[in-house]
């Protein structure tokens, strides 16, 4: 149970804080009712969670962004129907990163687990794969080029909740 909230707790910030309306009376009542799982994607296979070298792409065609990258030990990952995923829209550093609001179905996603691991068994962990990932521009959580101030703000969150949690038993 604390596995399924964790992730979706993660997950809502973001969108709560810069998702369109259409977003937030549509996939984040689902995720909060929790009739649907959602899940952040940040962590990067080549540098963990080191989020001003991310690596994921997103470029720009049209009315779309293509994503193109992989991210990995996604907590909720192999069930979420939503995702939440960090990926750079612009050159090196801060300034780069953007966020999008992915749907699991979306074209050029697919998804693995991580398989057995040690500690917590409750959470169904992935790796997540994005192969020309067809995102409407629509979908970017707030504006182009400022999502790494939004992912610093939610860490520093569940950074909060964790703790927290630690004290729980």
């Amino acid at each position: 149970m604390t596995a399924s909230l964790a992730a979706r707790n993660i997950m809502t910030g973001p969108v709560q804080e810069l998702a369109s309306e259409e977003i937030k009376q549509g996939a984040l009542a689902e995720i909060v009712s929790g009739e649907k799982g959602g899940a952040l994607a940040i962590t990067e296979p080549s540098g963990g969670s080191d989020v001003a070298n991310m690596q994921t792409r997103a470029e720009r065609e049209g009315d779309d962004y293509l994503l193109n990258g992989a991210k990995t030990f996604i907590t909720g990952g192999m069930h979420a129907s939503y995702f939440v995923v960090g990926a750079r829209t612009g050159g090196s550093g801060l300034e780069g990163i953007s966020l999008f609001f992915v749907d699991a179905d979306a074209p050029g996603f697919s998804r693995e687990s991580v398989g057995p691991k040690m500690g917590w068994w409750a959470s169904d962990t992935a790796t997540l794969h994005f192969d020309n990932c067809r995102v409407s521009a629509d979908r970017m959580l707030g504006q182009e080029g400022q999502g790494f101030l939004a992912i610093m703000n939610n860490f520093n969150w569940e950074r909060l909740g964790m703790s927290a949690q630690v004290f729980e038993d």
